[in-house]
């Protein structure tokens, strides 16, 4: 979807050439930006998914290390 909007913004940014690179690189930054923060969003959703997924009970002495996988 962020890359569809990309591609209709860079095709009608010759039109407004008033701002010429400063535009582009404006773009590039905020496109940047957004993908970052989709990927960050997919991370976060992947992880809450996972650990829903088993019982994990960890076991914080051990740095987060579940206590059936403790080495002794």
């Amino acid at each position: 979807m962020l890359e569809v909007g990309f591609q209709v913004y860079a095709a009608n940014a010759g039109r407004y050439e008033a701002y010429g690179v400063i535009g582009g690189v404006l773009l590039l930054l905020t496109w940047l930006y957004f993908s970052g923060l989709v990927v960050l969003l997919g991370a976060a959703v992947n992880a809450v998914l996972s650990n829903r997924s088993r019982d994990v009970n960890v076991d914080p002495v051990f740095g987060g290390i579940p206590p059936e996988e403790k080495r002794h």
